[in-house]
């Protein structure tokens, strides 16, 4: 043996020393390595994150009275992208009226349709279509077969 050198035990060589030279045991160890393998995976630039999930709606019910020959119109504000939902709920008359989605005009009156359909009243929506947030319409209108005045209720869902 060389002089100034001490020996080990077999305790000491399966031992691991910290920074201070104290020993580490074997369950430190394993935590230490188990904590630096999470930090690790976290920080990895491969990582995805989610965001929450919202699904959080609006529904809107615009009811009025439809005119023979007249048409009516409701202005709404989606303020997220997502689906928009239309239903024509109710309709005073048993006949087919025309229903159509759209911008409203910019001069505050009336709605410029993207979309439209000939509709009786039901409990499913008539119109669906996605979108950005910004400003929308919904518009019911004769299409030539009311005799009278009918009333109506649209129901309008929205993210």
């Amino acid at each position: 043996m060389r002089p100034g050198v001490g020996s080990r035990n077999a305790d000491q060589c399966r031992q691991f020393r910290d920074s201070a030279g104290s020993p580490v045991t074997i369950v430190k160890a394993t935590v230490l390595a188990l904590l630096l393998a999470t930090v690790a995976a976290a920080c990895s630039k491969d990582a995805t994150t989610t965001a929450p999930s919202t699904s959080a709606t609006t529904t809107l019910t615009f009811s009025s009275a439809l005119v023979a020959g007249g048409a009516s119109s409701h202005a709404f504000v989606v303020s997220k992208a997502g689906t928009i939902t239309v239903t024509l709920a109710s309709l005073g008359a048993a006949g087919p009226v025309g229903l159509g989605l759209g911008i409203p005009n910019p001069s505050g009156t009336g709605c410029n349709l993207t979309m439209a359909v000939t509709t009786s009243a039901g409990a499913n929506p008539q119109l669906t279509a996605a979108v950005e947030a910004g400003s929308y319409c919904v518009r019911i209108y004769d299409i030539g077969r009311l005799a009278d005045s009918v009333g109506f209720a649209i129901t309008i869902v929205h993210p």
